[in-house]
């Protein structure tokens, strides 16, 4: 159902890792997922994965931000294929302004919505849908959930590209046909660093971001009415997703539009890869050389 969408969509969707790496990490640990929103080099993801991305370490003599967002993606030489990723520099952070006074918005005000802009420009761009979502439709999600370690499983990397996952549209939040809905649910399981995964229909068109899982608490162990302490605690992810419609991206993507047409002289995108060069190139397994992106710290 999801495949010709995945397809399409798969270059749009980027990983964001940390810039300075320790010097026994091979492969950097992924902070979240984003999604390429406009051709002027914007990429849109979470709010709470950009407050990752500003208390990451970085050398006291350094004044950018400690993150790249690699862009990976499939090449071929001949015969061979491969994977390749291609490290962006962050040059900007917007966040989310709060949205239009709505009596039917009942959200978090701002949203759980920022935007990244990189140092290139013509770079891919999603098509957002214009219909209304409904409970009870099949919708699918790409990004990384786990981070790196699920690209690790079970031992050393394995795939450098994002998972697809699909799932139902489980509840609209607050109600259905709300004009700017916060919020919905998708009876899908995800894990930490899929933050900022697209949704998207069948055709390719996306309809929100992931945001959130949910989990489910368990205490075990100690006496509660005992004044005892000692319980135990630990988290169980549930079906349940949660994520962020594309009304409210649609009503602060305006100010990151606004914000990277002052950051002149950028690079196009393909101007970039090509200065890049193949560095390596085997079955299965494709680099390029990163350009602004990780180093060892």
């Amino acid at each position: 159902m999801f495949s010709q969408a995945y397809q399409q969509l798969k270059p749009h969707v980027v990983a964001i890792v940390p810039r300075f790496l320790p010097a026994q990490t091979d492969f950097p640990e992924i902070s979240g997922t984003g999604f390429f929103v406009d051709t002027d080099g914007i990429v849109c993801t979470c709010r709470h994965v950009v407050d990752v991305i500003t208390s990451l370490p970085r050398p006291s003599e350094f004044q950018g931000y400690a993150a790249a967002v690699w862009l990976m993606f499939e090449v071929k030489v001949g015969k061979l294929r491969g994977w390749a990723r291609q490290a962006l520099e962050i040059r900007a952070i917007v966040g989310a302004h709060v949205i239009d006074e709505s009596k039917t918005y009942l959200g978090p005000n701002p949203p759980d919505v920022s935007f990244l802009i990189v140092n290139a420009i013509d770079t891919p761009s999603v098509t957002f849908s214009e219909e209304p979502l409904e409970e009870g439709e099949w919708l699918a999600f790409a990004g990384y959930p786990m981070g790196t370690r699920l690209l690790k499983a079970p031992s050393w990397l394995h795939q450098t590209g994002p998972t697809l996952h699909a799932g139902l549209t489980s509840a609209i939040l607050p109600y259905s046909g709300v004009d700017i809905p916060h919020g919905f649910l998708l009876h899908a399981n995800t894990q930490g660093g899929a933050s900022g995964s697209p949704v998207f229909r069948a055709d390719g068109k996306v309809v929100g971001m992931v945001y959130m899982g949910i989990n489910e608490e368990f205490r075990f162990g100690g006496h509660s009415k005992l004044g005892d302490t000692g319980f135990t605690t630990y988290r169980v992810p549930t079906n349940l997703t949660g994520c962020v419609p594309r009304e409210p991206i649609a009503q602060v993507l305006p100010y990151a539009r606004a914000h990277a047409q002052t950051f002149q002289g950028r690079s196009r995108l393909s101007d970039i890869i090509a200065a890049s060069g193949i560095e390596e190139l085997a079955p299965g397994h494709g680099i390029l050389k990163p350009y602004g992106g990780p180093e060892t710290a």
